[in-house]
């Protein structure tokens, strides 16, 4: 995520993060392609972006919505600190609600459930009387689909996305590279 560190009319820098530096430099021809676009300057010592342009010609949300097709998702110092940063402010909401609803249910249940089990629980109660009352047909919504959908809730809840736990070694600048005898 690109943090904004200015951002004045005709004018915003933006540092980016390690992971982002490719998507910079591959943005700034298309930013240099636009009319209103005056300058878009990528350094990578810097890690930033910087980009000038005509107000009159293009607006503040035209230039963050190109960065952001590009995958550069611009946000402020004050924003990059949320819990929910990055995404939009109607699914900041979305996300806000759902984890004070889950604070509710692992309050209420004294920590024995929270919404991760809940949800795919009900669907996966709702299937199975689905399939014991009608059957899993095709008609109407079949009972099998509830259960796939609790399967698929279940595991994009439960699964965690991990760094590999050893970091590439990078060579010592005064150091030879090894050769075979």
């Amino acid at each position: 995520m690109a943090r904004l560190i200015s951002d004045i009319p005709g004018r915003m820098r933006l540092k980016l993060e390690r992971g982002e530096r490719p998507a910079a430099s591959q943005v700034q021809p298309r930013l240099l392609s636009l009319p209103g676009v005056e300058d878009a300057r990528f350094t990578a010592r810097a890690s930033s972006l910087t980009i000038s342009y005509n107000p009159a010609m293009i607006s503040h949300d035209a230039v963050l919505g190109i960065l952001a097709s590009a995958g550069l998702t611009a946000v402020t110092e004050q924003q990059a600190h949320l819990p929910y940063a990055g995404i939009s402010p109607t699914a900041q909401v979305v996300m806000a609600n759902l984890a004070a609803g889950n604070t509710a249910v692992v309050r209420f249940s004294k920590g024995t459930a929270d919404l991760k089990l809940l949800a795919p629980l009900l669907l996966a109660l709702l299937g199975a009387t689905q399939g014991l009352l009608r059957g899993f047909q095709f008609s109407r919504i079949p009972g099998y689909l509830f259960l796939w959908y609790a399967f698929d809730l279940f595991y994009k809840l439960h699964v965690t996305l991990s760094r590999p736990a050893i970091e590439p070694r990078r060579p010592n600048p005064g150091s030879r590279p090894f050769q075979a005898p």
